[in-house]
């Protein structure tokens, strides 16, 4: 069993962190950014493959799948709430949380689907596939860290300080790891001009931008963050979600 989990974890790792942004680049390069929608369903694509390996070694049901619909709605429903604050959207917190409770795959899904669909309504574009990818990512990371570690803690000083924690983890996930990757985008564009000179400059103009997500992403967490985490631990104990076979 343990030996299924190590290379499940290590397929879906080259799948989300070298295959998926493989493929960005090289669909963006060779087809331009006119075809980032034929991009963006053949990562979503890909992004599900993972997801649904998993059901191989644990119990496949369809609740699962209800229930990572009805959070990408959630999270499509909150950037469209959000509107207003920019770059203060609670996609990554909710993406975080939910690879902590389901799994890094569930995570990964959840974040490229919200991306993905929600574009819809805020303007597809180059930048979707690496969107994608990045809030993917994040929930990939959480799973990865927390998922399986039976968190929070059931004291009360001590899950006090695990969401703070988680929050602060998030902000730094978030300046960091989806900020790294959604500047990409921005790098993309300049084809044959890239040089080391704007990579710098492109990154040190982003700084403010992922500051003020990073800083919204740790008070969704801290404010929504206790809630959340309760709601679906609860679904997911109550219902068997994601259990090994």
């Amino acid at each position: 069993m343990a030996k299924r989990k190590v290379m499940r974890t290590l397929l879906m790792l080259v799948l989300c962190l070298i295959v998926i942004p493989g493929l960005i680049v090289l669909c963006l390069t060779q087809w331009g950014n006119r075809r980032h929608l034929i991009v963006s369903s053949i990562v979503l694509t890909v992004t599900m493959v993972p997801f649904f390996l998993r059901w191989e070694f644990k119990k496949p049901q369809a609740r699962e799948l209800v229930l990572l619909a009805v959070l990408t709605a959630m999270g499509i429903a909150g950037r469209q709430l959000f509107v207003w604050l920019p770059q203060g959207k609670p996609i990554a917190a909710l993406v975080m949380i939910v690879g902590a409770t389901l799994g890094a795959e569930s995570g990964f899904l959840t974040g490229a689907a919200i991306a993905f669909f929600s574009n819809f309504l805020f303007t597809q574009g180059p930048w979707t596939p690496w969107q994608m990818a990045a809030f993917g990512a994040l929930g990939l990371v959480s799973g990865l860290i927390f998922y399986g570690r039976d968190l929070p803690p059931k004291r009360p000083a001590m899950r006090v300080l695990f969401y703070v924690l988680f929050a602060l983890f998030g902000g730094a996930a978030v300046m960091t790891l989806y900020g790294g990757l959604v500047d990409g985008s921005t790098l993309m564009m300049y084809g044959d001009r890239l040089s080391a000179e704007t990579v710098l400059t492109v990154y040190s103009l982003a700084i403010p931008y992922n500051a003020i997500h990073a800083g919204a992403t740790v008070a969704f967490l801290l404010i929504g963050g206790p809630l959340m985490f309760r709601v679906l631990n609860r679904i997911r104990l109550k219902y068997g979600l994601c259990e090994e076979k």
